[in-house]
Formats: structure tokens, C-alpha cells, sequence
């Protein structure tokens, strides 16, 4: 036990590497990418692509670590014990676990006594950020990961080595639980532009394992010393090492924000965004978090518009129109508190209530029906959003049941049969057919949706072939025309 790597001095490494690493940090331009083509991983490579994938320096200090091991204490020991070429299970496993020690010590920076003065200051200088050495502070995590997987093999340790032991996993398990999480941070964060997001694509089901499994590491008292947390020490795992806590904290947060996005979820996700720790993410953290603040944004904007568009339009059908259930006032709140929206939808949404929605419900409450009619002619149907489909459906009925009466009435006052001045007899000369066949030609295409339209219709058409029997001098022919026109204006109305 003299000289023995200690829980506290393990995990203060373990803090410096993970900060020193730049694990914390938001990730390099091209990183996210690179780390996505890597697909499904083992845990190994896992850790292998997110090592790969740090930047090899950071800002900040995780301040000094101070460090005080020693190998000699057991290389003596060890060497004896090789000597007495043991053969027991007992005794091969102590040689082992000698051995597994001073390779353990030596891999976190142990000389043949006690630290000197100068590997010290290195180590500070290093912490401090005032090395380009790398993130590690002198110290050899591959094989400090060596020995620890070394340890896992021994049948026992005894009780003298286990805390020595339990410190080094947890500072092994530290760094690659932190490792992990930045990946999985990395991996199936939002895609596609803000008000647009692919929500499908969000992944947290790794984030949520990771959590839960930093979570619980080291919970329990170790019974033996081959228990003694293989996911860290007893008293709290990972989560003693303040960077992983942090990188813990934030994933449970984005884990959460996920899941609700892909949801749609819109008003649990606002709930998280609005707490607490939302504010205080990681610096990895925080650009996912905005970028959802963002897209909260956008679907409430896209919320208000689509509510306000499907309240307050012209009701009722063609030929009765309800100008009492037109109002303005809530789309035009809902386009002014919207007006900053970026989203394909939201911004759909808003030039179709600028441009068309809003001038349309004016000119209706107006009594302007011309100026309505303006408003949505030329509308095509995949322009208009399903929110004010049947308003702007009726907008064009009614307009097209104006245009039909409109035309009919022009073509029957032009060309009219009448009586020369002065005289009783019809100036036939003056009759025309012309400029009353045209206008039922203009408005031919459109519905008659009114019993005003359809006998307007019908008096059009009969009209028009009197005048042409007047205009050829068939005035028994033109009487009888007259006569039926009568008779099914009567039937009509």
C-alpha cells in the first residue's frame, strides 16, 4: 500500500485529461460529420473515433494535480517473488498484481522515489495550459487502461490493493465515459434548416444509456475485491470526476430534447428549455440547445399563424355570405408577433396572411367585394394553406357568381329589341346578338352556384336566339321564343 495511486489524485487526472482533451469543448468544423460516417460502433471504437476527433489542446485550467507514487516500493518485492519462480495460483497472481502495480504507477508519472520538484512543475505547467505537450498531464493512459483491463483477469486482489485498483478504474472509466458521451453528443444531433427540422433523424437512445449507466456506476458497496467497480469506485463512479458530471448532465438534457422533438412535443420541449439546467449546458451542449430554442420558435410561430388563419374568416356560402364572422384582429397579431420567422412553413404561412388573407378579410368587412375578388384571383389551390382553404373557396365562389351576373346582365342590355323613336314598330336594324353571345361565351366555364345566375342563364340564351329570329325577319318564330322565354323564367323562379 506505500505509495499507492489514491482515489482523489486517479480522478484529478482523469478531470485535467477530459478538459485538457477539449471534451467539453463544442466540436471542430468537419468533426460532427467525420464522426457520423463512422456509423454503428463498438464501444472501443467508440472511443477510439472521439480521442481521434479531439483537438489537441484546450483553453482553461483544471489546476494542479498534485501526484505522489511510487513504484520502487514494489519493484524490489517483485523481483524476489519472480525469483521464487512461485507456482501456487495464489502466489502467480500476487507476481501479477505486482506487476500489474508498478506498471500502473509508472504510467501516472511515478519515478524511483517520491516526485521531483521539476515533474511537478511540468505537470502544472501542462494543467495550466502552458504545454503543447497534450492533454494528458504526463501521464500514460494507455497503459494506465492496460493495467486496469489486467486487473480485471486476476481471479482476486486483496484487500490492501483494492482501493489503488478501484482509483484507477475509475479514472480509466472516467475518461472513456467521457469519451462516449461526447460521441454520442455528436451523434443524431438536429439536421435540416431551423422551422424544418428532421426530427426523425434525432437519436438518443445511446445518449439515455450512457446517462443511466454513469448514473448508477459504482453504486452499492463492493463486496469483494474482484466487485470492487469495474464502473467505477463505491462511493460514486464516474460521477466523482466534476467534467464527466457535467458532460452527464448536459447529455440527460439533450437526451430529453431530443425525445420530445422527435415526438413533436413541442410544449415539453419549451418546459426543458426553459429550466435551469438549460442554461447552464456544456459548451458542447449549448449549440444543440439554441438550435432547439430556435426550432421552439419557429413551431410556435407556425402554431400562431395556423390558428389564426383558421379563425375569423368569411363564412356562410355563395349568395349568403357572413361578413359578421370576419375579424382581423387575432391574424393580425399573430403576423405581427411573427414576423421574424425563418422556417419554410412559418414563412409560407406569413406571406399568405400578408399578401391574401388579411387585404381579403378587409375588403369583405369593407362591403369592397371588387376589391375581395382581387385578393384571390389567380390563387392557385397548392398555394393555399389548408387552414384557409374553404374561406378562400368561398372568396372565389362568391367572386365567380359576381362575374357570371355581372357578364349576363352587360350582354342583355346591349343590343336589346326595341322600338324605333317615334315609332311603334321594332327597329329591327338596331338588334344585335353579337355582344350578348360573347358575354355567355366570357362566363361559360363557370359555375352557376345562385338561382339569380342560372335564370340569367337561361334568359341569356333564349334571348339571344329571339334576337337572331328578329334580326332574320322571323317575327312568328321571335313570338314563340318570347313566349317560351316567358314561361320558363316562370318555371325558374
Amino acid at each position: 500500500g506505500s505509495g499507492a495511486l489514491t482515489d482523489a489524485s486517479a480522478c484529478s487526472l482523469a478531470e485535467a485529461d477530459i478538459r485538457l482533451a477539449g471534451l467539453l469543448a463544442p466540436p471542430a468544423d468537419g468533426e460532427v460529420e467525420s464522426v457520423a460516417e463512422t456509423g454503428v460502433l463498438d464501444e472501443a471504437a467508440l472511443a477510439a473515433a472521439a480521442a481521434a476527433a479531439a483537438p489537441d489542446d484546450a483553453d482553461g485550467s483544471s489546476g494542479a494535480v498534485a501526484v505522489s507514487v511510487r513504484w520502487d516500493h514494489l519493484a524490489g518485492p517483485a523481483e524476489a517473488l519472480r525469483d521464487a519462480k512461485l507456482r501456487t495460483p495464489d502466489g502467480l497472481a500476487l507476481v501479477r498484481l505486482a506487476s500489474l502495480l508498478t506498471m500502473l504507477r509508472r504510467a501516472v508519472g511515478g519515478s524511483a522515489g517520491e516526485n521531483s520538484q521539476k515533474q511537478q512543475q511540468q505537470q502544472q505547467q501542462q494543467l495550466s495550459g502552458g504545454s503543447e505537450s497534450g492533454p494528458a498531464s504526463g501521464v500514460d493512459w494507455a497503459a494506465v487502461d492496460a493495467s486496469v483491463d489486467a486487473f480485471d483477469e486476476l481471479p482476486s486482489i486483496p484487500d490492501s490493493a483494492a482501493a489503488e485498483v478501484a482509483a484507477a478504474r475509475a479514472a480509466s472509466h472516467a475518461r472513456a465515459m467521457a469519451r462516449r458521451l461526447r460521441l454520442a453528443l455528436l451523434l443524431g444531433q438536429p439536421r435540416g434548416a431551423v422551422g424544418d427540422m428532421q426530427c426523425d433523424a434525432l437519436e438518443f437512445d445511446e445518449l439515455v444509456g450512457l446517462v443511466r449507466k454513469a448514473a448508477t456506476s459504482g453504486s452499492g458497496a463492493a463486496s469483494s475485491s474482484a466487485e470492487a467497480g469495474k464502473e467505477g469506485t463505491a462511493r460514486g463512479g464516474v460521477m466523482q470526476v466534476p467534467a464527466v458530471a457535467e458532460l452527464v448532465s448536459s447529455a440527460a438534457l439533450v437526451a430529453e430534447c431530443r425525445k420530445h422533438a422527435k415526438a413533436g412535443d413541442w410544449d415539453a420541449l419549451e418546459a426543458v428549455l426553459a429550466t435551469d439546467e438549460a442554461g447552464s449546458a456544456t459548451p458542447l451542449a449549448e449549440a444543440e440547445i439554441l438550435r432547439f430554442s430556435r426550432e421552439v420558435r419557429e413551431r410556435r410561430a407556425e402554431q400562431r399563424l395556423s390558428a389564426a388563419l383558421s379563425e375569423g374568416g368569411l363564412a356562410g356560402r355563395v349568395g349568403r355570405p357572413d361578413r359578421d364572422s370576419v375579424s382581423t384582429a387575432g391574424l393580425e397579431r399573430a403576423v405581427e408577433a411573427s414576423g421574424s420567422a425563418r422556417g419554410p412553413r412559418a414563412v409560407a404561412l406569413l406571406e399568405f396572411a400578408t399578401a391574401v388573407v388579411l387585404p381579403l378579410r378587409r375588403a369583405v368587412l369593407a362591403g369592397d367585394w371588387d376589391e375581395a375578388a382581387a385578393m384571390v384571383a389567380g390563387v392557385e389551390d397548392d398555394q393555399v394553406p389548408a387552414e384557409c382553404a374553404a374561406e378562400v373557396e368561398l372568396a372565389v365562389g362568391i367572386a365567380e357568381e359576381r362575374a357570371v351576373v355581372a357578364h349576363l346582365v352587360r350582354g342583355l342590355s346591349l343590343g336589346r329589341v326595341a322600338c324605333a323613336a317615334g315609332s311603334a314598330e321594332i327597329d329591327a336594324a338596331a338588334v344585335e346578338t353579337a355582344p350578348l353571345l360573347s358575354e355567355v361565351r366570357t362566363v361559360g366555364p363557370l359555375e352557376r352556384r345562385t338561382a339569380l345566375s342560372r335564370v340569367l342563364t337561361v334568359a341569356a340564351e333564349s334571348t339571344a336566339s329571339m334576337r337572331a329570329a328578329v334580326q332574320q325577319g322571323s317575327w312568328a318564330e321571335a313570338a314563340q321564343l318570347a313566349a317560351a322565354q316567358l314561361e320558363r323564367l316562370a318555371e325558374a323562379d
